[in-house]
């Protein structure tokens, strides 16, 4: 059982603690590591992420980025990479489905960092190579 301080710890790091699982680190290498990895892929944790990449996704097919205070996403990028995201997107939403929580913290990086290449590729085709990790993430391999 967690004790209210690792819990709290967590919530309060969550977003480096989701970088250090994106990149590799072991989840069993410490009790907070442990605790996020499982709240990501938590059932309702998949789902909400899989609702933020549609709303991401859906962006590309209407032919606008509204005006918002949000960083809005590369837009060439996002067009060429809708078939993708909805991969993942459905991964993740189909909880009954087992998923690594390397891959769940590799989509909610993409997600919420305004220098992932979803809003800042470095180069074209960036983003489809970050995605094809994800996937491969999710799935272990």
């Amino acid at each position: 059982m967690l004790d209210v301080l690792t819990k709290a710890r967590t919530r309060l790091r969550g977003r480096s603690l989701d970088r250090r699982l994106a990149v590799g680190e072991d989840p069993a290498s410490s009790a907070e590591l442990a605790h996020r990895a499982a709240w990501l892929t938590r059932a309702r944790q998949r789902r909400s992420l899989a609702r933020s990449i549609r709303s991401v996704r859906e962006l590309g097919s209407r032919g606008r980025v509204p005006i918002t205070s949000a960083i809005p996403p590369d837009w060439a990028e996002l067009t060429s990479n809708r078939m993708e995201l909805a991969r993942i997107e459905s991964i993740l939403d189909l909880v009954e489905t087992p998923v690594y929580s390397r891959g769940v913290a590799m989509a909610q990086v993409l997600l919420t960092e305004g220098l992932s290449p979803l809003y800042y590729p470095k180069h074209k085709g960036e983003l489809r190579e970050a995605l094809d990790e994800i996937l491969v993430a999710l799935e272990g391999r």
